[in-house]
């Protein structure tokens, strides 16, 4: 549920923008004060009944924990989760089905999805609980240990697909077509993530297009929300804008449904792509 913010709340958000930024040089935090202090004052000085609402999607569980070489213990991951849903962040992607030797974190999965839900409940949470799945074999795995909510993703580019999916944009179009189909029929809702939105490490710049394309295959596959990812860190104020503006063109695809996970970067600046994102009509933010 999309929901006003408070000024308390509005911090915490910035706070998952602005976490684990590790440079410390004035001239970083003298943008990020301007930024935090521009975010604010937008938010102190507007109408709390007229104000747009922002809805942060929490992937710290599924995105932040892939590279950490120590396995976090399942009973903390289930603390953070409950902590999340009491902090007021309610979608929460909490896990990744993939096999344990190429993401050893996640060999946990199942015991995720099981656990959590009856805990929350018992905390009488509104918060909704997803995992990651990337096949159809995974997802009727998820299914049977009662998931209801799963995020798909798909690269924008030919080599970035080859080298994460061992396959084709096509090919994994086809594939991503099955399990939503799967999961529709088993009343399991769907978000879909496009990758490298705003650039490709092997192949550069995205035309806008190709993701306004992709945006429209996975909504017609029966997506109920797309969110563009900057895989690679490479966003910039221009481009954030650009892609978003192009995306509204012709007003082919609602903005509404259209999220953005942009990445901390190291020179301060991932926070303004935030509000850039923001003024031009985003208002679902992963972080």
């Amino acid at each position: 549920m999309m929901r006003n913010l408070s000024m308390n709340r509005m911090k915490c958000i910035i706070g998952v923008f602005n976490s684990n930024w590790s440079s410390q040089t004035g001239f970083i935090f003298k943008q990020q004060g301007i930024v935090v202090n521009s975010l604010l004052r937008r938010f102190a000085t507007s109408n709390p009944v007229s104000t747009p609402s922002i809805e942060v999607v929490d992937v710290t569980l599924s995105n932040g924990l892939e590279n950490d070489k120590s396995f976090i213990a399942t009973n903390n991951k289930l603390t953070l989760i409950q902590s999340l849903s009491k902090s007021g962040i309610h979608r929460i992607e909490s896990t990744r089905f993939l096999h344990y030797k190429i993401a050893p974190q996640y060999i946990d999965a199942l015991d995720i999805v099981t656990k959590i839900n009856p805990l929350l409940i018992d905390s009488n949470s509104r918060s909704i609980v997803s995992a990651y799945v990337p096949s159809l074999a995974q997802l009727q795995n998820a299914i049977r240990h009662k998931t209801k909510s799963i995020c798909i993703s798909i690269s924008s580019t030919s080599s970035f697909s080859m080298h994460n999916y061992k396959t084709s944009v096509d090919n994994h179009l086809l594939v991503l077509s099955d399990l939503v189909s799967f999961a529709k029929d088993k009343d399991v809702s769907v978000r879909g993530r496009i990758q490298c939105a705003l650039g490709c490490p092997h192949e550069g710049e995205v035309d806008v297009e190709r993701v306004k394309e992709l945006i429209q295959k996975l909504f017609k596959m029966g997506c109920y929300e797309v969110c563009l990812e900057d895989t690679i860190g490479k966003g910039s104020v221009e481009s954030v804008k650009m892609l978003v503006e192009g995306i509204k063109a012709e007003n082919e695809i609602e903005i509404s449904r259209i999220g953005m996970q942009l990445k901390n970067r190291s020179d301060g600046l991932g926070l303004l792509n935030a509000l850039t994102a923001y003024e031009s009509g985003i208002r679902v933010f992963e972080g």
